[in-house]
Protein backbone atom coordinates (compact mmCIF):
# COMPACT_ATOMS: atom_id res chain seq x y z
CA UNK A 1 0.00 0.00 0.00
CA UNK A 2 1.67 3.06 -0.92
CA UNK A 3 -0.59 6.22 1.41
CA UNK A 4 -2.39 4.09 4.05
CA UNK A 5 -0.68 3.26 7.12
CA UNK A 6 -2.46 0.02 8.84
CA UNK A 7 -0.90 -2.73 10.93
CA UNK A 8 0.59 -5.19 8.63
CA UNK A 9 -0.38 -7.98 11.14
CA UNK A 10 -4.13 -7.62 10.03
CA UNK A 11 -2.77 -8.48 6.75
CA UNK A 12 -0.38 -11.47 7.64
CA UNK A 13 -2.07 -13.96 5.22
CA UNK A 14 -1.09 -11.43 1.91
CA UNK A 15 1.81 -9.45 0.70
CA UNK A 16 1.30 -5.92 2.14
CA UNK A 17 3.51 -3.80 0.05
CA UNK A 18 1.23 -5.33 -2.61
CA UNK A 19 -2.25 -4.54 -1.76
CA UNK A 20 -3.83 -1.75 -3.81
CA UNK A 21 -6.19 0.98 -1.76
CA UNK A 22 -8.89 1.23 -4.42
CA UNK A 23 -8.82 -2.10 -5.73
CA UNK A 24 -8.87 -3.77 -2.71
CA UNK A 25 -10.69 -1.65 -0.33
CA UNK A 26 -13.69 -4.08 -0.18
CA UNK A 27 -10.64 -6.47 1.59
CA UNK A 28 -8.76 -3.47 3.41
CA UNK A 29 -12.17 -2.65 4.72
CA UNK A 30 -13.23 -5.68 6.48
CA UNK A 31 -9.65 -6.26 7.47
CA UNK A 32 -9.62 -2.83 9.33
CA UNK A 33 -13.23 -3.64 10.73
CA UNK A 34 -12.66 -7.07 11.79
CA UNK A 35 -8.99 -7.26 13.08
CA UNK A 36 -7.99 -4.17 13.12
CA UNK A 37 -6.97 -1.99 16.24
CA UNK A 38 -8.41 1.56 16.89
CA UNK A 39 -6.00 3.48 14.18
CA UNK A 40 -6.58 1.29 12.05
CA UNK A 41 -10.16 2.21 12.21
CA UNK A 42 -9.83 5.56 12.25
CA UNK A 43 -7.40 5.63 9.37
CA UNK A 44 -9.69 3.58 7.05
CA UNK A 45 -12.90 5.87 8.25
CA UNK A 46 -10.52 9.62 7.46
CA UNK A 47 -9.25 7.60 3.98
CA UNK A 48 -12.28 5.59 2.42
CA UNK A 49 -15.32 8.12 4.12
CA UNK A 50 -18.66 7.19 5.25
CA UNK A 51 -20.27 6.09 1.96
CA UNK A 52 -17.28 3.99 0.56
CA UNK A 53 -17.11 2.22 3.65
CA UNK A 54 -20.93 1.88 3.83
CA UNK A 55 -20.90 0.29 0.01
CA UNK A 56 -18.54 -1.94 0.75
CA UNK A 57 -19.17 -3.85 4.09
CA UNK A 58 -22.77 -4.00 2.67
CA UNK A 59 -21.93 -6.19 0.14
CA UNK A 60 -19.43 -7.88 1.89
CA UNK A 61 -19.77 -12.04 1.52
CA UNK A 62 -19.14 -12.56 5.66
CA UNK A 63 -18.45 -9.95 8.83
CA UNK A 64 -18.74 -11.14 12.59
CA UNK A 65 -21.59 -10.36 14.43
CA UNK A 66 -20.04 -8.35 16.55
CA UNK A 67 -18.26 -6.30 13.17
CA UNK A 68 -22.28 -5.94 12.02
CA UNK A 69 -22.94 -4.36 14.86
CA UNK A 70 -20.39 -1.89 15.12
CA UNK A 71 -21.00 -0.86 11.58
CA UNK A 72 -24.85 -0.24 12.24
CA UNK A 73 -23.92 1.93 14.90
CA UNK A 74 -21.42 3.99 13.14
CA UNK A 75 -23.32 4.02 10.08
CA UNK A 76 -27.45 3.91 11.11
CA UNK A 77 -27.62 0.65 9.38
CA UNK A 78 -29.59 -2.77 10.24
CA UNK A 79 -28.27 -5.92 9.92
CA UNK A 80 -30.63 -7.48 7.41
CA UNK A 81 -29.46 -4.81 4.97
CA UNK A 82 -25.83 -6.41 4.95
CA UNK A 83 -25.36 -8.98 2.29
CA UNK A 84 -23.91 -11.15 5.07
CA UNK A 85 -26.39 -11.47 7.30
CA UNK A 86 -28.65 -12.35 4.71
CA UNK A 87 -26.25 -15.37 3.85
CA UNK A 88 -25.50 -16.07 6.94
CA UNK A 89 -29.97 -16.62 8.09
CA UNK A 90 -30.03 -18.80 4.92
CA UNK A 91 -26.76 -21.18 5.89
CA UNK A 92 -28.67 -21.97 9.54
CA UNK A 93 -28.02 -25.51 10.60
CA UNK A 94 -31.39 -26.95 11.72
CA UNK A 95 -31.37 -29.99 14.13
CA UNK A 96 -33.96 -32.16 14.74
CA UNK A 97 -35.16 -31.79 18.50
Amino acid sequence: MKTLKLSKTIFWDVKYEDLDEEKHARFIIERAFERGGTNDLFTVMKYYGSEKIKNEVLASRWLQDSTINLLCLLYNLTPPQFRCYELKQSNLVLYPS
